[in-house]
């Protein structure tokens, strides 16, 4: 609301500090607890995601003549293997087969392109790997922050923190 109009705006006035102190309180429990709940929101997303790209029948069909062909060349290593065939006819046949692998790969990237499941997917990977990286902060680091924090909203009661990945985690406000 004080973004239309500051005097119209029900909540007072909030100190840098206590968003500061927020954060931190904020970022040692998302630190601390990283793999319970951005590791299962990773998962989920990806599950999500997985069931976006083959519920196109486009995409199933390419993922199906993938797995057919990664599976030819899985005999084709065996039969080599064994010695059933020569090397030559084995490099020719694989590299006809990678061949085709890598088009159908291609193909399948456009059903791939970015929607607001793989972004959230990709920048919980980065939050994930922003904490995995990071040493437990003594201090409020304005670069941290900025790297995991879209936006902040604040009520009488409550500091919301809008993260990159779209997670919304709040900490209760200080007694003023």
């Amino acid at each position: 609301t004080h973004e239309k109009a500051i005097e119209e705006c029900p909540v007072g006035s909030i100190s840098q500090a206590e968003i500061h102190r927020a954060f931190l309180l904020l970022y040692h429990k998302l630190r601390n607890n990283q793999r319970s709940i951005l590791g299962i929101m990773l998962s989920q997303l990806q599950e999500l995601h997985d069931k976006e790209v083959y519920q196109q029948p486009e995409a199933a069909k390419l993922h199906r003549e993938i797995a057919d062909l990664m599976k030819q060349n899985h005999a084709l290593a065996r039969l080599q293997t064994k010695g059933c065939i020569d090397s030559a006819l084995f490099i020719e046949q694989k590299t006809e087969i990678d061949g085709q692998i890598r088009e159908l790969r291609a193909s399948l990237k456009q059903y791939q392109a970015p929607n607001l499941t793989s972004e959230a997917l990709e920048k919980t990977k980065a939050l994930l790997a922003l904490l995995e990286d990071s040493e437990p902060l003594q201090q409020f680091d304005g670069d941290v922050y900025k790297e995991m924090v879209q936006q902040v909203t604040v009520d009488n009661e409550r500091i919301t923190f809008h993260l990159i990945n779209g997670l919304r985690l709040t900490e209760r406000r200080c007694d003023t």
